[in-house]
């Protein structure tokens, strides 16, 4: 958020799985705002501001909430009316001659991942880099997919993406300097190998 007063005009801001800013519990309205104040200044633009957003999160995001209840994400639901353009699972015949046409006359990124995805029309998810992460983590040796099962695990358990680093860990800051949101963390260490 600190960077968005620096976007000027001709810029694209990315938000990569905006549920982590947009419903951030500390910070996403006042993201929602920021992202808003920069769209409607006419002296900042043209930027397009586009992310990613899992439908259960948009649902979360843009109902109203029952008469009298908190209203966690009303800048959020402001920004996000009527900009929500839904992407199917799979593209239609239509959308993969589409896709093959530009191919054809020279995208190779979109080539490549038309000789992988052509069947089931998934190509958002193959040039997303979802075949390489499913491989990566079939392959991966024993310790380091037991790790990859516990983010799993603590993520699906709704544990934040910034994890405190365990004393003694490459990059581990001791007392005062271990922050995360503004208050002191807890060591956590996972043990490779451990419950599975």
């Amino acid at each position: 958020m600190e960077e968005l007063h620096r976007v000027g005009p001709r810029t694209v801001v990315w938000l990569n799985e905006a549920q982590h800013y947009l419903g951030d519990p500390h910070a996403g309205e006042r993201i929602a705002a920021a992202i808003h104040t920069l769209l409607v200044q006419p002296e900042r633009g043209p930027v397009l501001v586009l992310g990613t957003l899992w439908p259960d999160y948009a649902t979360q995001y843009t109902t109203l909430p029952p008469p009298m209840a908190p209203d966690p994400h009303s800048r959020v639901r402001e920004l996000l009316a009527g900009r929500i353009v839904h992407v199917p699972v799979a593209f239609d015949p239509a959308a993969l001659a589409k896709a093959t046409t530009l191919a054809e006359a020279g995208d190779r990124l979109l080539a490549d991942a038309l000789t992988r995805a052509r069947s089931g029309g998934r190509l958002t998810q193959d040039l997303a880099g979802a075949p390489e992460l499913l491989h990566r983590y079939d392959t991966a040796s024993p310790p380091a997919r037991a790790l990859l099962d516990a983010a799993m695990d603590a993520r699906r358990l709704g544990v934040s993406l910034h994890l405190p680093q365990a004393p003694g860990s490459p990059g581990h800051k001791a007392g005062a300097e271990r922050k995360v949101h503004g208050r002191a963390s807890e060591a956590v260490a996972v043990r490779s190998g451990s419950g599975r």
